[in-house]
């Protein structure tokens, strides 16, 4: 018969206490690196996604006679150094048309980030430099994002997720799709609110106007801040770097670009169903326009001057709302001009799928406010403003329904439901109530709060 086992004497109280806290330390650590493990494995995910949509164009470039964008900015940079007189002559025909036409539309300085491919062009053709573009314009579009976030001071772990809705996003599709420069411009707009108020601030903005000055408010909001120098810096530079392209254009085509095509392209408003700007939504409902040229109308009403006053008041309310909010003392400079930008799909006659980039960083903004209610709409809006150009097929499409009522369904997919996004963002900001109750409360205001 054995002899009953001895009982295991306790550890001295050193022994314990050090074991205590090697525990807390390993799990401190292990907590302090989930998140992180997290953000890492989100950010790889959306780098992933990136490449995974570019990769998956080449395989899809357009062949003649189909283009997209990039095609005709990479084409017209390489006949500019051959022809540069020639840059508008195709835009001629623009003019006469109510849908897109193969011509360069852009302002002269739209072919800037395409000179340096006029080598790649000229050797490996249209498909190639287009590629090559999209990587550019992706890569600077996830920097674009990455420099306003932590701008905002929002942490890598919460700006990761925003980075992957970015990347599945259907504007990002779209941008790479139809082979656009809003990635470069948004890059651009980063860095000039990173400057702000300096000099730089000015040559960054005047930059990204000059290659497509799709938001001109943003030079209103300096200026109503009491920084007219940033606005003034940004217009020189875009005078700067259009002037040597008008005397290449010689006299005729600065004549043409001035007095005909920059008041036509101010106002050109695309007879097609992937136009979601407010000014072709009021022509639909109001005017009896159709989606597109062969589709039948949705609307029975012929109400031409009432679409175009309510056009006008709408577009006036943004800027008096505008002028209001800049008299804040609780909104910065760079809040408000992320406000300004979002007002694209209002301001521009013609809004493409890919506009929607542009709410970036308003969404940004508001992922960066103290009050979780904030985030939470916040977040709701940005999965509803970035659903716009998923495939057009997915949620309704049968060859026997008739295409009114095709187009119907493919309107309210791809114009109406990013809209309401774009209306919930908007209208969050402008109350803001939710965010001054949780300043009232104690709680610390935005980071960028206090900046001017």
């Amino acid at each position: 018969m054995s002899s009953p086992r001895r009982a295991r004497p306790d550890p001295p109280p050193w022994w314990r206490a050090l074991s205590e806290r090697a525990h807390r330390r390993s799990a401190s650590a292990l907590g302090g690196r989930a998140p992180q493990l997290l953000a890492t494995v989100l950010w790889l995910g959306a780098i992933v996604l990136l490449v995974r949509a570019v990769v998956a164009r080449i395989d899809t470039m357009p062949h003649p006679p189909h283009w997209n964008d990039s095609y005709v900015l990479a084409g017209a940079a390489s006949n500019f150094v051959s022809h540069p007189a020639q840059l508008y002559d195709a835009a001629r025909t623009q003019i006469g048309a109510s849908t897109a036409q193969r011509a360069y539309i852009y302002p002269p300085a739209g072919l800037i980030p395409f000179l340096p491919l006029v080598p790649v062009t000229r050797s490996f053709g249209l498909a190639t430099a287009s590629t090559v573009w999209s990587v550019i314009d992706v890569a600077s579009l996830l920097a674009a994002v990455t420099l306003f976030g932590r701008q905002l001071r929002i942490s890598w772990p919460r700006l990761a997720p925003f980075a992957v809705l970015i990347s599945v996003s259907g504007a990002l599709l779209v941008e790479i799709h139809s082979g656009q420069v809003n990635g470069l411009v948004l890059l651009l707009l980063a860095l000039s609110w990173r400057w702000y108020p300096g000099d730089g601030a000015g040559v960054a903005l005047g930059l990204a106007l000059a290659l497509k000055p799709v938001a001109p408010l943003l030079l209103l909001i300096p200026v109503l801040r009491g920084r007219p120098r940033v606005a003034l810096v940004a217009v020189v530079t875009m005078a700067l770097v259009t002037l040597p392209f008008l005397l290449f254009l010689g006299v005729d085509g600065t004549g043409f670009y001035l007095t005909r095509f920059l008041p036509y392209f101010a106002g050109f408003d695309a007879h097609d169903v992937d136009n979601f700007s407010v000014a072709n939504i009021l022509q639909v409902w109001l005017s009896g326009r159709t989606l597109s040229p062969h589709a039948g109308a949705l609307s029975p009403l012929h109400l031409g001057a009432l679409a175009l006053a309510s056009l006008w008041l709408m577009r006036a309310g943004l800027v008096v709302a505008l002028v209001v909010a800049a008299r804040r003392s609780d909104r910065s400079d760079v809040e408000l001009s992320a406000l300004a930008l979002a007002t694209v799909p209002v301001f521009a006659a013609t809004t493409w799928p890919h506009y929607f980039l542009y709410l970036a960083p308003l969404l940004l903004v508001f992922l960066a406010s103290p009050s979780l209610r904030v985030r939470r709409v916040t977040w709701v809006a940005a999965v509803l403003a970035m659903w716009d150009g998923i495939d057009t097929e997915l949620w309704v499409y049968d060859p026997h329904v008739s295409r009114v009522a095709h187009n119907l369904a493919r309107f309210a997919q791809a114009e109406l439901i990013p809209l309401v996004g774009a209306a919930v963002v908007l209208a969050v900001f402008l109350r803001g109530r939710a965010a001054a109750r949780g300043r009232r409360g104690g709680a610390s205001p935005p980071p960028m709060a206090h900046a001017t």
